[in-house]
Formats: C-alpha cells, sequence, structure tokens
C-alpha cells in the first residue's frame, strides 16, 4: 500500500486547508472535526487511500473513529475541536516526548490516549493517534515485551508546528511512513525479541544422533533396499508396477479434513477472474488402460502433456506404470527416452546439452543405433546426399570421383554438426523406418530450480511441435503457477493433466507386501544373497507392521495425515520407522516372532515421526512442527499457530468452495485477538513452510537474515497436516515432551521447574519436566484472555491427558517393580549372610 500524494503535494495541501481556517479551526463539535479537517488530513495530506479507510468501526461495543490500513496498522482517535491537549513545557518544544510526561501534564490527553490503546489492544493494532484537529499526539499502542506506557510521542502542539514540521510527521504517519515503520523508529522503539534461550542449548550435545543397535542398523539397511532400491532395478519394475502401484486420486477415509479439500487439491490456483487453464485428472476413474484420448489428442495437437502434481505424488510412478502396465503395447511399438533431471542431471545446468546427450545415448543403448555411424549418417541423409550431387559444388568436380566423396564427406560432416538438428532427423529416420511413434518423458523437473524447470518446459515444446513426438514433462503446481502468470507458459493455451496422490495407507500395505514376499524368498532378488538371518528378523518386523495397519486404524490415519499427499515421505518414513533408534525393534521381532501377531503402538510412529533419528526434537528434521514456539517474549503467542489453524479447520469460518479462508480475514480475526500483524503473518509463513497449511498460488516463504519473506498470498487453507498436529498431537505426552526443549519459557519459576534433570531419559523424570511444561501451558493460557469456539488449549489438555495417564501407570509399575526386586534382593542378600 502506498501513499497516494507526496509529499510536497501532501504539504501543499496542508497550506491550502490552513488558508481556509487560519492558526486555530473554529470551535466544531466532534463530528464536525472529523469531517471539515481530519478526513481531508489523512487524505489529501498524509495519502491514506480511502478503500483502506475504516470509520466508525465497532470493537465489543466501543466505536472506533478510524482505523487506518489493510491490515489494520494504525487507529485514529479524533475529538472536538477546542479540547486542547496541554504538553510539557520544554524549552526546545521538541516533536518527541515522554508519553508519561504528556499524560501527566493534561487530563483530556490521558483519558484520549488511554482510550486510543484500549482500542489498539483490542484489536491487534500496534499505532495509536489522538487528534483534536489542532493538535495531535502519535504513540506505539501495543508494545511486545514491555508496557505501552513506557514509550514515547511524536507530538503536534498547533495547525502551524504541523505545517513547519510536516515532513516529519508525513514520514511518520503516511502510508509509505508507516510500511517503513518510520514512527517506531523515530520514536525509539522496535520489537522486542530477546527471548530466553530455548532448553535445547543447554544439552551438552544438540543435536545428537541416538545410536542404533545392530539389528535396528541393519533392518534400517534392509528396508531402504526392499522399499526403496529394490524399486529402482529394471528387473523387479515391471512386477513392481504390476503390484505395488496404488491408482492416484483416491480419498483417503483417514484424512482428517473435508472431502471438498482433497477433490480440490489443484483448485484454485488462478483467481476466477484470470484465464487459467484446463485441469483434468490423468486418469478416469473408469479408465481400464492404455493412453487416454485427452492425452492422444493434446499430442496430436503438438503440444507437450503437461503432468502436474505436487513434490511426491508420484508423477514418476504414474508414468513408469504407464510404460509397464496401462500401456504395454503402445509403449513397446515406441521409441521411448526417458529423461530423467533429478538426480541424474544434478550436475548440469546446461539443460538442453544434457537433454540431447540422454537422446544420443538412449539411442545407442536401448536401440542399438549409433547416430554417427557411416551408414546411418547416409541413410538420414539419403535425399540430402541425392540433392547435394546435383549442387553446383559437385557438379564443377565433373567426374572426379574421389573429389566427389570428399565434398561429400565435408557436407555431412557440416550437416551433423548441428547435433540438436541431427538428432531430430535421426530420431525421425528411425521411427519411419521402424515405424514407431516417438515418446518423451522429461522427469523429475520440479526438482531444480525455477529456471530451470522452464527451459526444460521449452524443450518440450520444441520436441513436440518439431520433432513429431508425445511429450510428457512433470511440473509442480507453484512452478506451473509461476511461469503461467509471468514466465514461458504465459501465452501457452494448453490442457493440464492433474496427478493426484493414492491412499498412502493403500501404497505402503502394497510395498511392505512386495517387500515381505522379497524377504521369504517368493520374489527372487540376487542382491539378498547371504543376509539370510537378518532378512528373517526382517519378515518379522514387516508381518508385525502390516498386522498393526489391519488391525490399528490410528496407524492408517497417521500415514494418511503427516505426508500431506507425498507419498515419497511417506515410503521415507516407513523406511526409518524399521531400525529407528527411538523404535523397540527387538521387542517388535521377538513377540512378532513368537506369537505371530504384534500390534505396534502408535507412540512408537509417533515418536519416529518426532524425533526420526535424533535424541530430542530437531525442528530442521522432524515431520513435527512445533506449533507452541514463539518469536516474540509474549506468552500468548504459544497459542498463535494452533489458533490460526484451528480458525481454518472452524466449521463457521468463512471459506470459498474450495475451503481457502482469505488472508485479510485471518489477519483480522487474529488482530481481534490482539496480536500483531508482524505476529499473525510470521505464523502464517511458518505453518506454510512447514506444510500445515497452504497458499492458494502453493507456495512458500524464502528466507533472508529478517526471517522469512515474501508478499502474503490471497488465501490459505489447512492441510491433513496441520489437521493432525492440531487434533492428533498437541495435547500429547509424546508431542509435548519432545517440543519443550525447543519452546522458550518466558516465566522464570517455571522454566527453572522445567530445567530439572534435563539430560536424563528416565520416564518418572521426563513426565514430571513435561507436566511442569503443560502446566506452564496452562497458566499462560488462563492470563492470555483468548476465548474464542474454535480453540480451547484446556480441551486440548482433557483430549491428551489419556496419554499422561498411561505413562503415569507405567512409571507407577516401574516403581512397584523395582521396590519388589530390591526386597528381593535384601531376602537373598541375608540369606548370603546368614549362610
Amino acid at each position: 500500500m502506498r501513499s497516494t500524494v507526496s509529499l510536497d503535494q501532501g504539504l501543499k495541501n496542508l497550506r491550502s486547508i490552513r488558508a481556509e481556517f487560519g492558526d486555530k479551526l473554529p470551535a466544531w463539535n466532534e463530528a464536525d472535526t472529523r469531517f471539515q479537517f481530519i478526513d481531508r488530513l489523512l487524505i489529501e495530506c498524509f495519502g491514506w487511500p480511502r478503500e483502506v479507510i475504516k470509520t466508525e468501526s465497532r470493537l465489543d461495543g466501543d466505536i472506533r473513529d478510524y482505523v487506518l490500513g489493510n491490515p489494520a496498522e494504525i487507529v485514529w482517535e479524533a475529538k472536538r475541536a477546542g479540547a486542547y491537549f496541554d504538553f510539557p513545557a520544554d524549552k526546545d518544544k521538541g516533536l518527541i516526548q515522554s508519553l508519561k510526561s504528556v499524560m501527566s501534564v493534561s487530563k483530556s490527553a490521558d483519558a484520549a490516549i488511554r482510550q486510543a490503546q484500549g482500542y489498539c489492544n483490542g484489536g491487534g493494532i500496534e499505532f495509536a493517534v489522538v487528534c483534536n484537529g489542532d493538535q495531535l499526539i502519535a504513540f506505539i499502542g501495543q508494545r511486545i515485551g514491555s508496557s505501552w506506557l513506557d514509550g514515547r510521542a511524536l507530538v503536534c502542539r498547533s495547525l502551524q508546528q504541523l505545517e513547519e514540521d510536516f515532513p516529519a510527521y508525513w514520514q511518520c504517519l503516511s502510508p509509505d511512513g508507516l510500511f517503513e515503520r518510520r514512527l517506531a523508529t523515530s520514536l525509539g522503539y522496535r520489537i522486542e525479541t530477546n527471548l530466553p534461550r530455548k532448553l535445547s542449548s543447554r544439552l551438552l550435545r544438540y543435536p545428537s544422533f541416538r545410536y542404533k543397535s545392530d539389528l535396528q542398523a541393519t533392518l534400517r539397511a534392509i528396508s531402504e533396499l526392499l522399499l526403496e532400491d529394490i524399486v529402482r532395478t529394471e528387473a523387479m519394475k515391471k512386477r513392481f508396477y504390476n503390484e505395488c502401484y496404488a491408482d492416484t486420486g483416491a480419498l483417503s477415509r483417514d484424512a482428517l479434513i473435508s472431502q471438498q479439500v482433497l477433490k480440490a487439491r489443484y483448485a484454485s490456483l488462478f483467481p476466477s477472474q484470470e484465464g487459467s487453464p484446463t485441469l483434468e485428472p490423468a486418469k478416469g476413474q473408469d479408465e481400464a488402460g492404455g493412453l487416454t484420448n485427452q492425452i492422444l489428442t493434446e499430442a496430436l495437437a503438438k503440444r507437450p502433456i503437461v503432468l502436474l502434481g505436487d513434490v511426491g505424488v508420484g508423477k514418476t510412478s504414474f508414468l513408469e506404470d504407464l510404460i509397464y502396465i496401462r500401456a504395454p503395447k503402445e509403449f513397446e511399438n515406441s521409441l521411448l527416452i526417458y529423461v530423467d533431471l533429478g538426480s541424474k542431471a544434478a550436475l548440469n545446468t546446461d539443460i538442453k546439452a544434457h537433454v540431447l546427450k540422454e537422446i544420443e545415448r538412449q539411442l545407442y543403448a536401448k536401440y542399438q543405433v549409433d547416430v554417427y555411424e557411416d551408414g546411418f549418417v547416409r541413410g538420414v541423409y539419403d535425399l540430402d546426399i541425392k540433392r547435394f550431387r546435383k549442387s553446383f559444388r559437385v557438379a564443377s568436380l565433373k567426374d572426379d570421383a574421389g573429389a566427389v566423396d570428399a565434398e561429400i564427406n565435408t557436407f555431412l560432416r557440416e550437416t551433423v554438426a548441428d547435433k540438436s538438428e541431427h538428432l531430430r532427423r535421426s530420431a525421425e529416420h528411425l521411427a519411419s523406418g521402424r515405424q514407431k511413434q516417438i515418446i518423451f518423458m522429461i522427469d523429475n523437473a520440479d526438482q531444480r530450480t525455477t529456471a530451470i524447470q522452464q527451459e526444460a518446459f521449452l524443450i518440450a515444446q520444441e520436441l513436440a511441435q518439431g520433432w513429431n513426438a508425445l511429450v510428457f514433462i512433470t511440473v509442480r503446481p507453484q512452478t506451473f503457477f509461476q511461469s503461467k502468470r509471468a514466465g514461458v507458459l504465459a501465452a501457452y493455451p494448453h490442457k493440464v493433466f492433474t496427478i493426484e496422490p493414492p491412499r498412502p495407507e493403500v501404497v505402503i500395505e502394497k510395498r511392505l507386501l512386495f517387500a515381505l514376499k522379497v524377504a521369504e524368498g517368493k520374489i527372487p532378488a540376487s542382491m539378498l544373497q547371504g543376509v539370510r538371518l537378518s532378512i528373517d528378523s526382517m519378515a518379522h518386523f514387516l508381518k508385525a507392521l502390516l498386522f498393526s495397519l489391519e488391525h490399528n486404524r490410528s496407524l492408517t490415519e497417521i500415514l494418511a495425515n503427516i505426508s500431506g499427499g507425498n507419498i515419497r515421505a511417506v515410503v521415507e518414513f516407513v523406511t526409518q520407522f524399521i531400525g529407528s533408534p527411538n523404535v523397540e525393534a527387538e521387542k517388535i521381532v521377538r513377540i512378532q516372532s513368537q506369537t505371530g501377531k504384534y500390534n505396534i503402538p502408535l507412540h512408537e510412529f509417533s515418536k519416529a515421526a518426532i524425533l526420526g533419528d535424533y535424541s530430542h526434537f530437531n525442528p530442521n528434521s522432524s515431520l513435527a512442527m512445533n506449533l507452541l514456539d514463539v518469536q516474540n517474549p509474549d506468552p500468548r503467542e504459544h497459542f498463535l499457530c494452533p489458533l490460526v489453524v484451528a480458525f481454518l479447520m472452524y466449521e463457521h469460518t468463512a471459506k470459498d468452495k474450495d475451503e481457502f479462508v482469505q488472508a485479510s480475514l485471518i489477519l483480522s480475526s487474529m488482530q481481534a485477538l490482539a496480536f500483531l500483524p508482524t505476529q499473525i503473518e510470521g505464523a502464517l509463513r511458518r505453518l506454510t513452510n512447514k506444510k500445515l497449511i497452504e497458499t492458494t498460488e502453493r507456495i512458500t516463504f524464502e528466507e533472508d537474515i529478517a526471517g522469512l519473506v515474501g508478499a502474503m498470498p490471497h488465501g490459505f487453507r489447512v492441510t491433513t497436516v496441520g489437521a493432525y498436529h492440531l487434533r492428533r498431537w498437541l495435547g500429547t505426552f509424546g508431542y509435548l515432551d519432545a517440543v519443550l526443549f525447543d519452546t522458550p519459557i518466558l516465566d522464570q519459576q517455571a522454566e527453572a521447574a522445567i530445567s530439572q534433570n534435563l539430560e536424563s531419559f528416565e520416564i518418572q523424570l521426563r513426565l514430571e519436566r513435561t507436566t511442569a511444561f503443560r502446566n506452564y501451558l496452562s497458566e499462560a493460557w488462563d492470563a492470555s484472555g483468548l476465548r474464542v469456539p474454535y480453540f480451547d488449549w484446556h480441551e486440548v489438555v482433557r483430549e491428551g491427558q489419556d496419554q499422561f495417564d498411561a505413562v503415569r501407570r507405567a512409571v507407577e509399575g516401574n516403581q512397584k517393580k523395582h521396590a519388589a526386586q530390591s526386597k528381593g534382593r535384601g531376602w537373598n542378600t541375608r540369606g548370603k549372610n546368614k549362610y
């Protein structure tokens, strides 16, 4: 938001207004003061756009005269002309005064300032102005980490001073000045960010990995082999996709968000007023196999087939299933060039050169065609050679056969020097001779920078148009959005096929069954020779996993939600879970081998997701986000992220047809709870980057030295990740036990209680400090005054109490067992002494 008038024009307009009224305004009432002067001062002099000025807005029964900005930035409280403010009798009559001194010498100023500050406090607005026409007082109405009364104020004693020092007032009170926080700078204030150190800083080694046992390390290695590596071997691919591929687009029964959100996964990429491409599922529900009519139609139009999908939803799996299972006949009768721009091109920045190199390599490796072999080159350019023989270059040589051949060779060398054109001609010649369709697949471009992704699309476009080829290219929604608006896709009228993620629990079940068959030898795998004993343990672990997923709904629920639709992440999580140092692998294998069944409890899955391979919660690697973290010394901020997620999930929150909530509504609703815009926007950015919520544009936010940056998107909606954090994790022992190390404790007594025996992993001590942490949060909630219908911390505590009770019972059981053992040892000792 920018000022609608410049400083010079604003000063000119102020002089015109003063010329109308002189040195003092008439004795107007408050309404006339606003209409005759303050309205004009705001619009004509300070340049506030009319559309961001709200007059007489209500807040808890009170009426605020002016609220400026979107989101609200500053409150202006009007008083009638003639209701003069007194100011301290300083000799220099400076523009900056102590707020307390102004309030102490002027009862009218004191009352007006307290009234305006109350509006700031109740509306999450940082700045305030009180103005009686002739005079004004601007101050900071809400300060984080200190009292607003300790601040200073920008004062104007008269209309004459307003004109004389107008540049200083304009710098502080115009939209441009507010955006640059000039008022805060002039008053010597910056948001207090001196937070207590997180408890993790007191640990001797942080972050530190937990050491794996021999069995855990072996299980991890074999799980990576069975669930990830073996899939990449060419010998296994066809059988793997035949047995393990899960159709895209199936809605998970265990998702904790509305089915409408899941159905509209790629909706709202573009505002309704913009022209946008047609989005269609890549495979309809009733299609049995083969290439769809829509895909073939798109190919005939000489346009690349764009497969749109988030990271990890299965775009590569979709392509490989197309090759091996759904359309094998079409691909067997084709010249397929698969270009992986991910791992195989990670060191290449010249993508066009890499693509051309891959075409040349694959034509030789897969189809035994050397594009520079003499006979092949002469076959490709047979007609060109015949035309060349009639050209003036050859005709002048007459009957000198040796010279003619030399000239033809020179011609061919010149021709094949253009590598791109030579490969195009070679592919066309090969396709024509073997009567095959040329098919290109450009995959994993979404693992590269935006610039490389856009270059990859241009290459795909060239291949589709100039090579008479069927071209597939995979892209991410955010890249597609950016390119369509301002990049290489801007003028491209194409249809886009969306790749919806399959149900995570179905993917995992199929992969585990496949891995179990390999482990039991039902599917031979040469790479597993010589590891029979470990494979037996792996088979028991896999059986326990399959039994648990079948009988424990809470496990399929966590898989369906914490992945956020990223199937790759689900597979990686399960791979890490097998052999995690935070999972009791020996116990699982032992009980499964003895009884034939073991139901893995949910807390084992949660612990693996929250801690990973670390001893303590590490926010950089954990699948979980610490919702209770704060960026400012404001105890209320512990609850800001949970409040935002809960607000997005609340059934009575206004949403569009795709469940997005306008950013402006989120900001105004959180401001109504007295959070400042900087706090709210920071929370939205952190939640977005951790995938607990997503934006209409599917963007994440970049980070610089000032923190997470980037313009606020149009809207946000909750993801399954956010829903699971709020509804399943937030109040539980496992979650609070982990994130307390990552949360600044803003009360010294509470910090001392929580910090007791911080290095210990003993369950009784963990229960004591986690209970102390939860009590600290409950006290902060009670003191916060936050009362909303969509979130209640005490309800979160009640829902998580069962897990605390279970831990307490385990502690008491350990104590009884220890007491019994001690008593037994005592009898034995007496017996030995006696005898």
